[in-house]
């Protein structure tokens, strides 16, 4: 059960907003390394689906749990939760100045 929270896709990725929002010198690395394919929107999706992954590669890095067990599969269940796009796409609308995104 999914619903909006704080303006975010759900609790889950309001969370990781708070805690984890200092993506400024990524998110204008893969605005950098993203290629200019057709156009800007096209530069945009590919520069987001890379920052998604950096983020959610730093998240998953955190890990505590060690055992397998039921704290692993709440943790995993709340991760597979999160909207890592909407957070990419977050950083890099608040990184790149629009009139470097035309």
């Amino acid at each position: 059960m999914n619903q909006k929270y704080n303006g975010w896709t759900n609790y889950e990725t309001w969370l990781i907003s708070i805690w984890y929002t200092d993506f400024i010198d990524e998110a204008r690395q893969a605005w950098a390394q993203a290629p200019a394919l057709a156009g800007p929107a096209q530069r945009l999706e590919s520069a987001i689906d890379k920052l998604a992954d950096i983020i959610k590669d730093v998240v998953l890095e955190m890990n505590p749990v060690i055992d397998n067990g039921l704290f692993l599969y709440l943790l995993i269940t709340g991760l597979d939760n999160i909207n890592w796009r909407e957070l990419a796409e977050h950083e890099i609308l608040n990184s790149i100045p629009e009139e470097q995104r035309t």
